[in-house]
């Protein structure tokens, strides 16, 4: 099967493993409730939240399989991912750390990014996957505008956040200074989404996402799904191996999750009756290359 095959594969997986995973589940709930200490089922329900987006609930049952089996090497890797940090590679995919803060910003830039979306929303150009994409670094001008206005107090809220994360998610230490980033806005209306990728090929080492919108909330679905990869923190321009499972995760309003650009990742569709392109779910995506 070729690489792009199992992108697709995984693309439609997703619906299938959802789908399997609410039937399979009172069905363990019943199983665990006869034996609330069985590691299988605890570790499958644990699973289970994981892919769902129900993060706290997983990370819950991750640590009671800890206190009951404290060398279960593999629930101290998931942990160590949904709470930032990376563990110790293993030759295969493992569940990939990130770092998801909320209320990133304050209330005045944040209403800063919505006012500039509207402004330039008529140079957003159509994407394959539905969504519109503003890319800052093929309008020069519209890049100045932005980092005159809101982008330099951004980048100065946002670099606090992906400094700490650099070091517990990849093992480095950055230098800003040097780092090219390129941003993307992204707009995504009814039925939109993003395909399954990967950015440690365009030399990125760490990924950021912003996530805005206006409230009250007007669509459904649009989470953001980190596929298990293995990779090396040493060596992020490999090309990954994908696992199976996956994390699921729900990104609010004004929230910013950083990751690593080696993570296979997708967003998930959009479900929304509303047209007016101010209120569909907006995102500030960044790739940034980090100086070892």
């Amino acid at each position: 099967m070729s690489q792009l095959d199992t992108l697709i594969e995984k693309m439609y997986s997703i619906d299938m493993m959802e789908k399997v995973n609410n039937r399979a589940y009172p069905l363990l709930q019943k199983r665990m409730q006869a034996n609330p200490d069985d590691l299988d089922t605890l570790y499958l329900i644990a699973e289970q939240h994981r892919m769902q987006g129900r993060l706290d609930e997983a990370k819950n049952h991750y640590k009671k399989i800890l206190e009951l089996f404290p060398m279960h090497r593999h629930a101290t890797i998931t942990l160590n991912a949904l709470c930032g940090r990376q563990s110790d590679q293993v030759q295969q995919p493992l569940p990939v750390p990130f770092i998801l803060r909320k209320a990133v910003l304050p209330l005045e830039l944040h209403s800063q990014f919505l006012e500039f979306t509207a402004t330039h929303s008529h140079q957003f150009q159509s994407m394959k996957g539905g969504n519109f994409q503003l890319s800052l670094n093929k309008h020069p001008e519209v890049q100045q505008r932005f980092l005159n206005s809101i982008g330099l107090e951004y980048q100065h809220q946002i670099f606090k956040i992906v400094e700490q994360a650099a070091e517990s998610l990849v093992g480095m230490s950055c230098d800003f200074r040097e780092a090219p980033i390129n941003y993307h806005f992204l707009n995504y209306p009814d039925q939109s989404g993003f395909g399954c990728h990967q950015d440690a090929k365009q030399g990125g080492v760490l990924n950021f996402t912003y996530c805005f919108y206006q409230e009250p909330k007007s669509f459904e679905g649009g989470e953001l799904v980190l596929h298990d990869t293995f990779y090396s923190a040493r060596d992020a321009y490999n090309d990954p191996k994908l696992g199976n499972n996956f994390t699921k995760v729900a990104l609010p309003n004004n929230s910013l999750i950083v990751f690593p650009s080696s993570c296979y990742h997708q967003v998930r569709p959009i479900q929304s009756e509303c047209t007016s392109f101010t209120q569909h779910r907006f995102s500030l995506v960044g790739v940034i290359k980090l100086k070892r």
